[in-house]
Formats: C-alpha cells, structure tokens, sequence
C-alpha cells in the first residue's frame, strides 16, 4: 500500500490560530500535533492542541476549533473533567460509557454558548454538521431512529435536529429543555448523570415496553424535571424499544415513591445491588458497543454500566479517522530565556581585553600602533567617497522632504500680492506642513565563524564606510559580532580543564522552562556577542576600537600582518546565527528606546549557514506574545528573521558573503530570473533574493574591494574619452564597491 506525505499549509494554519485567538479572547498558544487524536486543551500553559485533520472543508475545520474553544473556555480540564466522568458513571468509568454521556450534554452547552458569542460561527456549524451528516459520520443511516437509546436521539437532536426529525415523547422533552436552560457545568454533570443512570438501570423485556407511537404523541404521566428515582423506584413502565435504554418510564417520571428527586448516589446505589439482566457482559478493560446495559466486574463488587452511546462514538471515531496518520511532525520549540548580562560583551570590555592582552608585549603594541595607522589611511581615502554619498542621501532626504510637503492657502491677505486683485484671485498667504519623517539607527552583527576568514578583510572594510557614513550623518550605531568564544583568556581547543572551570564560574545563560514532551526551548549553544563599535564611544574609544577591529581582521585573516595577534576570546569559531537573532530581540528593542530612533535597520552578515539546532520541520513560539512563526521549507533561519521582525517592529536584513552565487539556484524559480540574479550579482555586486521571513535578503561578493579613485592608474597622456569613461566609472565604482553602505543608504532614504 503505497502511502503520502502531507502537512497543512502555513497560511491555513496560521489563519486557524488566529481563528482560535479571537474566540478564546486571549493570546492563547496553538499548535498542531500531528500525534494528537482528538484536540485538547492545557489549562496551566493555555495551550491549545489541535489534530493534523485531512480532508475538511473550511467550514468543518473551523467548527472544530469553535468546538474546541468553547470547551478551552469553559469546560474544566484534567482531574476535574475524569471526577466528573468517575461520578456520571457512579464509580470508575472504566468502560468510558461516562466520558461519552457527559461529553454529550457538555457539547449541547460548549456549542451553544460558542454561537451566542460569534454568531458568525452559525454557518460553519450548519455546513460543517449538514457534511458529517451527509457523510454519516453518526452511523444512523438506513436506522430508525425510535430504536436509538435518549442519549444517542439527544446527541442527534443538538448536533444535526434540523436535518432530522428526531422522535421524542413528551417526558422525554423535558430532558430537551434542561439541556438547553443548562448554564453552568454543575447543571451539565448532574443531568448526564442522571440520563446515565436511567440507561444503566436493570430492565426487563416483560415490562410493558411502549412503542414509536408513544414517542410521536407524548405521554401525559411526564417527568417532572428532576430526574431518576431514589434506588425504590416506582413500578416500571417502559416505553423504549425493549433495549433496556431508557425511553419513558415511571422511573423517569421524576419522584419515587417518597416523593424525593433521584441523584447520582442513588442511581449508583441501585446499580450495585441489581443483578445483571443483560445476555452480554464487559470486562473491566473492555469497551460495549451495543446498546444494552453491561456489567462491570470489580475486585469485590459488581458495578452496573450504562451501554455506549452509538452516535457520540461513532463520530468520535469518524473525526478521528479525518486524521493525517502521515502527516510530519511539526516541532515546536521557544523563544529562549537569555541572561543578556552574560551574551552581551559591552565595548568596554572587549577594549579591556585587547589591551590587557596587548600589556608588556611590544611586538603586539607595535603591531596595533600599524592598525591604526591602517585605520587612519583607509579613513583617508574614504573621505571623499563618504562625502559624496553623504550628499547623494542629503538629496534623496532633501526630495523625500518635499515629498512630505503640503501647501495651503491661509485665508489671510498678502500685502504683497493685493495689487494682483484685479487679475488673480491668488492673494492670500500660503503655509506650508511638513509631515515628520522618520529617524532612522543601525544595529549590525556580523559572522565570526571560522569560514570568514576569506573575506573578513572585504567585510571590515564595508563594515568601516558604514559606520563612518553614520557617524557624518549622526544615525546612531551599534555593531557586534558573534561567537562561540567565551570571555576567556583560554579557549575551548586549549587549557580543557581550566576552560571548564569558568564556564561554570560563568554559570548558564539561558533558564530553561517546563518541558512537557510536546513543546520545549530552543536549546542555545555557548555564545557571546561582542559590541565592537558603538555611537555611544566618544572620538578616542572610537578610534581605538577601530584600530582593534582592524588588529582582530589581520589576526585572524589568511594573508593578515605578520606576526600580528589578538586575545584568545576575538579568535574565529563558530556560528551562532539563531542566538545571535534571539538575542538581538533584547538588544534592538531597548536600543531604539535608548536612541529614541523611530526605524531600527538590523543587518545580519553570515557567509555560510547557522550551527547548532533548529534545523528540520519546527515552529517557533514566542512565551511572551503566544504567536506561532511557521516554518518555510525547513528554512528556521527565515522563521526566526521573521519572529525578529515582528517582536521588535525593526527591519530586518539579510546579508550572505559569497564569492559565486552557483549554489543559490536551488532558490531561484526559473532559469531566467536565475540568469537576471547572476547578472546583478556581477555588475552591482550583490543581487536580491525572496525575503522568506527577513524585510530584504541580498547575497554580496565577498571579494567585492572596497573603491576610492579608479583614475589613479591612467597614464599622464590619457586621452579625453578615456579620462571621461574613468571619472564616470570612478564615480559608480566607488559607489557599488561599498556595497553595504549603499544598500543601507537605499533604504534609509526611501
């Protein structure tokens, strides 16, 4: 037998939680559990459970999860839901006859009061229960319905009565209209328990059964409403089918003989000392699927048990079978808890260490003393390129300006324009409004993984022209990079045992919440983000940590200075991509407030793909929000940029350090838009690709030089055109060689 593969799609699922959301009218968490037989609901962590259910009209689906809101909201769960069942069942429901004669009436209630307060949701209930009906899901086709137990015809009555004409007798009626006056769950246990033990009481075939007739003209002797007889019941008259189920009886009629309403004791009562009349039995373990009443062999006593309700496991059954047995899993995992107090390395402390490491060692001062120098001349060069785009965005604000500009007439005369009345109506003072713009700041964090080391050199370069175009500009900025490293002066390839030894001094960074098998913490590895340049750094720290920048680039770059050095906790490593995202959830937010920035742009510039978890079918919960991010084609990263996103209200982008852009085809929908993807990765040095969960993805040449003067290579005898074609390529060289800069510009401006 040949088997698929299926799962349901992320804008379905994402519209049902929010569907969910808004009936439960709190920020619930929803998930879909592809183990999950039936829905469910956990009170303590308000989390709902939702089966991975196949083919469902919208309708149907969405009448399940009003059902299952309804008894999220107000039906008890857990213990209380089982004592319930235990009661209704006069002892331990062992067979689960309870369980269903409760689920009935408490269904009645749920739904009733889940359309009062969404009316909308009427519809869905009418077309979903006119599809199981048509479906048969309560297996009463070809049945009369006279030969169904009351539970079973109520069942019918409440779920799919307009479509069926459900014969009840007068007494039974009134069992109608307690249901449907029934407010509160005590209402509900002591009705089920009621109707229970009358399906459970011993009957015998010779009682004067009544007919379908009686049903049809009602019976003048009704119930009085307060249901079962004490255990001295009055003289059966049956009007059932000769079942044993409970049609219409002086037993229903509502008082015994001492005038006292029955209960859930009594019915008990009188099911313990009755002998078993059935020709059929159950054993403690075994489930009655007839509809006569069955035994229940305890350790010392003999219990009765009502027959199973057709109709409520029928549909039990049938919605169970809507399951998608092969549907994959969804994993789902938290937002971390971080102690941001040990991942965050202010840039204080990273300027400690480097000179503490640099301390009685000359050759290393000597060599920062170069960096700087290198700083210093880089800078130089990038003056006059940071000027001009300095005046290509002074431009494109100067026209987005104009753009917020509007010009209205003021109603007050202009002394200088009346003596154009004669002419022009055009007389009165103009004013001006200029809409406010938006104030924008940079939060960048950058791959320090072992794979960098080709193209680390490019990336400082580009990281440089960007922040030095800030800082003309005044956007405050704060760069970091990301680590495996510990703030250590050993790593974790060297000194083993000492290294142990801090990290436990160091003790853990993020507090893991209850995991209940179902839903667990995304499990960070070891990892700090170390602030290299900050606009909090006044021009000396600023200067500095430019020159350790530069001194940690030639440290841990191929064809770096010679001799040159850094402390062990700047060495490269690996990539913590997810921790460094889940962490800047922390850091953008209280960032933007500190700046009071309106627009936070967060750059994340990786070469290769994130270590550690995350990888595989898992959504991501937010325990703050109770949002669900799902997941796109195994792509957690995409999921994760879209959680920063939306936590920190921040545009997010993606930056991929390559040298070629061959493995990106597998990305790309057809060969002509891959063609037109090469192409502006080799003219423009970078190209765009679909955002999947970031604001904007673009991947960047690596090996892009950063350009300040195409021109200073032309010999002296150059002619006119050729001086024209370099000052114009000088010009768009120096311009698309910065291409972090330009990008950031491009969005800013816009």
């Amino acid at each position: 037998m040949s088997t698929t593969t299926t799962t349901v799609p992320n804008k379905s699922r994402t519209s049902r939680d929010i569907l969910a959301r808004a009936m439960a009218t709190e920020n619930i968490t929803v998930i879909h559990d592809a183990t999950a037989e039936t829905a469910y609901f956990d009170t303590k962590r308000r989390v709902l459970g939702l089966p991975v259910w196949q083919d469902m009209t919208d309708s149907m689906y969405d009448m399940l999860i009003g059902h299952e809101v309804s008894h999220a909201l107000h039906t008890p769960q857990g213990s209380e839901w089982a004592d319930a069942s235990d009661r209704v069942a006069g002892g331990e429901d062992r067979s689960g006859s309870g369980r269903h004669f409760l689920n009935v009436v408490e269904d009645a209630r749920i739904e009733r009061m889940i359309k009062a307060k969404f009316p909308g949701l009427r519809r869905d209930f009418v077309n979903a229960y006119r599809q199981f009906a048509e479906d048969d899901i309560f297996q009463i086709a070809g049945k009369d319905l006279n030969d169904l137990m009351l539970i079973d015809r109520l069942n019918i009555h409440f779920k799919i009565g307009h479509l069926a004409n459900v014969p009840f007798t007068a007494a039974e009626r009134v069992w109608i209209d307690r249901i449907e006056n029934a407010d509160e769950w005590t209402e509900i246990v002591d009705i089920a328990t009621e109707l229970w033990t009358d399906a459970a009481l011993p009957q015998n075939d010779d009682t004067g059964n009544g007919t379908p007739e009686d049903r049809e003209q009602g019976d003048e002797d009704g119930p009085t409403g307060q249901g079962m007889p004490g255990a001295g019941g009055a003289e059966s008259e049956d009007e059932g089918t000769g079942n044993g189920e409970g049609g219409d009886s002086d037993a229903e009629d509502g008082e015994g003989e001492d005038g006292e309403s029955g209960s859930a004791s009594d019915g008990e009562d009188s099911g313990e000392s009755a002998d078993d009349d059935t020709d059929t039995g159950e054993s403690a373990e075994g489930e009655e699927t007839g509809s006569t009443p069955s035994t229940v062999q305890g350790a010392n006593t003999t219990v009765m048990d009502a027959p199973m309700p057709e109709t409520s496991q029928a549909m039990e059954n049938a919605i169970n079978a809507m399951r998608d047995e092969y549907c994959r899993g969804v994993n789902y995992q938290r937002v971390p808890d971080l102690d941001m107090s040990k991942v965050a390395i202010d840039y204080t402390e990273v300027a400690t260490a480097m000179r503490d490491f640099m301390t009685g060692n000359d050759l290393q001062c000597e060599k920062f003393a170069e960096c700087a120098a290198a700083v210093r001349a880089f800078e130089n060069d990038s003056r006059k390129t940071t000027n001009m785009l300095v005046k290509q965005f002074e431009m494109k604000m100067a026209a987005d300006q104009d753009k917020r500009t509007s010009t209205s007439k003021t109603g007050i005369l202009d002394t200088n324009r009346m003596i154009d009345y004669r002419w022009s109506e055009d007389i009165f003072l103009r004013n001006e409004e200029i809409a406010d713009g938006k104030s924008h700041g940079l939060v960048m964090v950058i791959d320090w993984s072992g794979s960098m080391a080709d193209c680390l050199r490019d990336t400082v370069e580009q990281l440089l022209s960007l922040v030095f175009f800030c800082k003309k500009v005044n956007i405050p900025f704060e760069v970091y990079s990301f680590t495996n490293e510990m703030p250590f002066n050993v790593t974790r390839y060297g000194d083993w045992d000492r290294y142990d030894e801090l990290m436990k001094e160091r003790g853990e960074t993020q507090t893991f919440r209850e995991n209940d098998g179902t839903i667990e913490d995304y499990n960070c590895q070891s990892f700090v983000l170390n602030n290299l340049l900050s606009n909090r750094m006044n021009t000396r720290e600023f200067k500095t940590a430019c020159a350790c920048l530069w001194m940690m680039m030639e440290a841990n770059t191929y064809d770096g200075m010679e001799n040159v050095g850094c402390s062990p906790r700047f060495r490269l490593s690996g990539t913590p991509l997810h921790e460094a995202m889940f962490a800047l959830g922390n850091i953008v937010p209280e960032f933007k407030t500190r700046n009071g920035v309106q627009i936070v742009n967060t750059v994340i510039l990786t070469d290769g793909e994130a270590g550690g978890n995350g990888w595989g079918r898992t959504d991501l919960l937010d325990p703050k929000t109770r949002k669900t991010f799902k997941v796109e084609g195994r792509r957690f990263t995409g999921t994760v940029a879209e959680w920063l996103k939306d936590t920190t209200d921040a545009n997010v982008i993606g930056i991929y350090m390559t040298p070629n852009v061959k493995n990106f085809r597998y990305q790309i929908e057809s060969d002509e838009a891959f063609d037109a993807f090469k192409k502006s990765f080799s003219k423009e040095n970078f190209a765009a690709l679909p955002s999947n969960g970031w604001t904007e993805y673009f991947v960047v040449k690596s090996n892009a030089k950063v350009s300040n003067d195409l021109m200073e290579d032309l010999p002296e005898d150059a002619t006119f055109t050729k001086l024209k074609n370099a000052f114009a390529k000088s010009a768009k060289g120096r311009s698309t060689s910065r291409v972090l800069l330009s990008r950031f510009i491009d969005l800013i401006a816009a």
